[in-house]
């Protein structure tokens, strides 16, 4: 692995008139360039691997129930564990309790219908730690600083899932999600970002 971003030379008068914050800034815009990746692949892997799982043990369900699990004899279909989006069962929306940081209990881990094997809990809850930890300090100091009069205490998760695209997935429009005003929705994807898998 190798360091992305580039370094200046910044003459000393100009360093020393920097503020404590400014320099503090620059100082974690500096550890977030020269770090390669803030999620590990293994871990990404996993969360990947745990996903594809939990959309193979709900798709038997469903097919269990007479339903198609990929939308093409029935269209697209919506259960709470799993939304198709798409005829050919291209693209699911599969909700997962929020397992990390502060704000997650472990009668959370029963509220999404069928509950997840151990081994999708475990990747995926390592996934909402690592998560917990780049996000929450960043949204707190977002609030913070907003010129808001509110002043934000709390950041708490209000829903966790994965998106499933798959390669051959119908086009979406460009929108917006989330129609309420306080939410910030956060999306990481856990594979390569290539040409094949579209913009």
């Amino acid at each position: 692995d190798h360091a992305h971003g580039c370094a200046t030379t910044v003459p000393p008068i100009r360093f020393f008139q920097q503020s404590q914050q400014q320099q503090q800034q620059q100082e974690q815009d500096d550890d977030i360039r020269s770090s390669s990746s803030l999620l590990k692949e293994p871990l990404c892997d996993s969360a990947n691997d745990a996903a594809i799982s939990r959309l193979a043990d709900l798709s038997e369900r469903i097919r269990n129930r007479g339903v198609d699990p990929f939308g093409v004899e029935d269209g697209p279909f919506r259960f709470m564990e799993v939304v198709c989006r798409d005829e050919g069962g291209r693209r699911y929306d599969m909700p997962v309790p929020w397992l990390g940081g502060s704000s997650s209990t472990k009668e959370e881990e029963g509220t999404m219908g069928t509950p997840l094997n151990a081994e999708q809990s475990n990747a995926i809850r390592c996934l909402h730690e690592s998560l917990d930890e780049i996000v929450r300090p960043v949204m707190k100091a977002l609030w913070s600083s907003s010129s808001s009069s509110e002043k934000v205490h709390e950041c708490n998760v209000a829903a966790a899932g994965f998106l499933i695209n798959q390669p051959g997935s119908k086009s979406q429009s460009l929108h917006r999600d989330g129609p309420d005003s306080g939410f910030i929705d956060v999306f990481v994807p856990l594979v390569d970002l290539t040409e094949d898998l579209g913009p």
